[in-house]
C-alpha cells in the first residue's frame, strides 16, 4: 500500500508527507497481517496538538486509501486523504500535490513532503517543495540520499523535530 502525505500548517508553515509503507507494513489483503509502523500514530496527534493539518496522498485508488487509513486511524486524524483520481497524473507528477495544497489552503513557501522512497523525495520535489525522507518504510537511505532527500528521519520523532526546528 502507498500513503503519502501529511500536510500541515503550524503557524501558517505547511507540512506534507508522501511515503510507501510509512504508515503500516503491507500484506496480500489490504488490512489483514498490517498495522501501522510504531510511533506514527504518536506522531500525527503531536503534529495535530501542535496546530499541525495532516493529509495523506498515495497513488493507490482514491476510494481503497480513505478506507485504510480509516481503519488505521480512524476518522478526523486526517484533513483529508487523496488517492490516485482519474485524469490527475500520479507522482511523481506534482499535479496532485498541487491540488491537494490547494484544497488545504497550504503555502508552498512553508510545506513539506515526506516519504519513502526516491519517487515521493522526487515528487516533493517536482512541486518544488523540501522533501525529507523516512529510513523504516520502502526503501533505504541510499535510495532516498541519491534522490536528494533534504533531511532523513531515523524514528518519527525525527519528522516533528525537523518541523519545530523549521519553524522557529
Amino acid at each position: 500500500m502507498q500513503a503519502t502525505g501529511c500536510a500541515h500548517s503550524m503557524g501558517g508553515r505547511s507540512l506534507r508527507w508522501s511515503s510507501s509503507n510509512t504508515w503500516w507494513a503491507t500484506a496480500s489483503h489490504k488490512e489483514d497481517k498490517t498495522a501501522p509502523y510504531p510511533g506514527i500514530a504518536a506522531l500525527i496527534d503531536a503534529l495535530n496538538a501542535a496546530g499541525v493539518q495532516c493529509a495523506v496522498f498515495s497513488n493507490k485508488a482514491d476510494p481503497l486509501c480513505g478506507k485504510i487509513i480509516e481503519h488505521y486511524f480512524g476518522a478526523g486524524r486526517f484533513v483529508l486523504v487523496r488517492g490516485s483520481r482519474p485524469g490527475v497524473p500520479t507522482k511523481p507528477d506534482p499535479a496532485g500535490v498541487y491540488s491537494l495544497m490547494a484544497d488545504l489552503g497550504a503555502d508552498p513557501q512553508s510545506t513539506l513532503f515526506v516519504g519513502d522512497s526516491d519517487v515521493d523525495i522526487l515528487t516533493g520535489h517536482n512541486a518544488g517543495l523540501p522533501a525529507l525522507g523516512v529510513l523504516w518504510g520502502f526503501r533505504g537511505e541510499a535510495e532516498l540520499t541519491a534522490a536528494g532527500a533534504d533531511a532523513l528521519a531515523e524514528v518519527p520523532e525525527d519528522i516533528l523535530r525537523y518541523v519545530q526546528e523549521q519553524n522557529k
